[in-house]
């Protein structure tokens, strides 16, 4: 029996059921029709796949020959058998390089516009690939993609400098440049408003924050909604009610600011109820608005509230199980199966890192994985939403768990080499999903890295 997918040439934002490489875009979902123009896109069916290899691409000129005439949007060439000598030598027929491998061929064609059916054997150690940036002295410590732009956002502690801006939109990440800043301070946190374009940075003081025009690069507005003496708050924003959520536990026991994302006036505050320190960081259910705060945990306490997204109010407390100490950053939510994921570390020389899985609609607690001993904290945790996973680091050496949103477990751990063992894990990353790669800040002095997921979890 014959093995074939939809295809479709898309310039636009991502389709949900598909993933893109470049325009073209490719369907892994049953559950949609693809037959009946779905997502405004004409659909071809692609090649059998159980005759060997396939590679294809879009037509910009949608002129290619197919049985309803000369409309096609796609193409496609297929190797002879199932070897990787076939693959490779097709691969340097299209691209004109010299591959040395299959993985090496399939991480090109991926970046470079093309699909390919070939899988790379899964790696058990990755060798990722540095990003260029030399206008920020210590990035990678608050990343976030921007589908819109195909940019990735760094923050920048060097004087005098706002976030970075790396370009996705190529085979290989490349810095662009640095936002503009309003003062003298450098860019802290930040958070993005994808619908209209807009990014918001805090100063490493804490004391400002700058709206950006992403279409023009340009400072829209700045605003002081509180006063701390050091950079202990984290950004968040609500795009269910246009809210930039902003915690701040220096001026204990804290409070989450709640500001309009429309003009930077303070809307209201939700204090700690705790005599704990946090609010540390807020995590919002993109599907109603409501969002966690999180606080530090001392045994039988609360450690995180569910606030009502359109009130502000606390509508439900819960203990995270997930020892004494949750960070400041690294947690995530799954719009797809309704969860939050709130990483935190236990205390004193045990320092075992866990994930605490919470319902996104009650808030309750569900489940807690373990990832082991951890002698820092490394919490970056990435939401991959074209497999509904969460990377994350693990254990003890430069390792990764990739954790199944659906089944609550890890489902694939593995080894990489290309960050210091020190800090092998970052501090933030993030997904970009158009080319299907982490992109990863290890803090410090370290640059920014980045690895192709397909080649450790090829999406079949």
């Amino acid at each position: 029996m014959a093995t074939a997918r939809p295809f479709a040439r898309n310039t636009g934002l991502p389709i949900d059921g598909t993933a893109t490489y470049g325009n073209i875009c490719v369907g892994f979902t049953n559950e949609v029709r693809y037959d009946e123009n779905y997502g405004g896109l004409q659909w071809w069916n692609g090649p059998d796949e159980e005759l060997g290899y396939i590679i294809g691409t879009d037509v910009p000129t949608e002129n290619w020959p197919t049985p309803v005439g000369n409309v096609g949007s796609v193409r496609f060439w297929r190797t002879s058998a199932f070897t990787d000598n076939d693959f490779i030598n097709l691969s340097d027929r299209l691209t004109g390089q010299s591959f040395t491998g299959g993985s090496q061929a399939r991480t090109y064609l991926l970046s470079n516009g093309y699909w390919t059916s070939y899988t790379a054997s899964t790696a058990t150690t990755y060798q990722g690939i540095l990003i260029s940036t030399s206008g920020a002295s210590t990035p990678g410590w608050d990343l976030i993609w921007n589908p819109v732009n195909k940019e990735v956002y760094s923050n920048n502690f060097a004087a005098d400098a706002g976030p970075a801006v790396i370009s996705t939109s190529g085979s290989t990440p490349q810095e662009l440049g640095l936002l503009p800043i309003s003062g003298t301070s450098s860019s802290g946190d930040n958070a993005i408003d994808i619908t209209n374009n807009k990014l918001f940075t805090g100063d490493v003081n804490g004391n400002v924050v700058t709206k950006y025009n992403l279409n023009t690069k340009t400072i829209e507005l700045t605003a002081q909604p509180y006063v701390v003496s050091n950079n202990n708050f984290q950004f968040a924003y609500n795009p269910v009610y246009d809210k930039l959520l902003i915690c701040n536990d220096d001026d204990l026991p804290g409070k989450v600011y709640v500001l309009s994302g429309g003009n930077l006036t303070t809307i209201t505050t939700v204090s700690n109820p705790t005599s704990t320190p946090g609010p540390y960081d807020t995590v919002i259910n993109t599907n109603n608005g409501n969002y966690i705060f999180l606080v530090q945990n001392t045994v039988n306490t609360y450690d995180y509230f569910l606030c009502n997204g359109n009130t502000d109010t606390i509508i439900y407390s819960g203990n995270s199980n997930s020892g004494t100490h949750l960070f400041d950053d690294g947690h995530v939510y799954s719009p797809v199966s309704d969860k939050f994921f709130v990483m935190g570390k236990s205390a004193g020389i045990d320092q075992t890192k866990y994930v605490a899985i919470l319902d996104g609609t009650t808030g309750e607690y569900i489940t807690r994985i373990n990832l082991g001993y951890s002698s820092g904290q490394y919490n970056a945790m990435i939401y991959d939403s074209r497999r509904n996973y969460v990377w994350t680091p693990y254990g003890t050496a430069s390792s990764w768990a990739v954790i199944d949103c659906d089944t609550n477990s890890i489902i694939h751990t593995f080894s990489e080499t290309f960050l210091p063992s020190a800090q092998y894990g970052g501090y933030s990353g993030t997904y970009d999903y158009y080319n299907d790669r982490l992109i990863i800040g290890a803090g410090g002095s370290y640059k920014l890295k980045y690895f192709n997921c397909g080649d450790i979890l090829p999406i079949t």
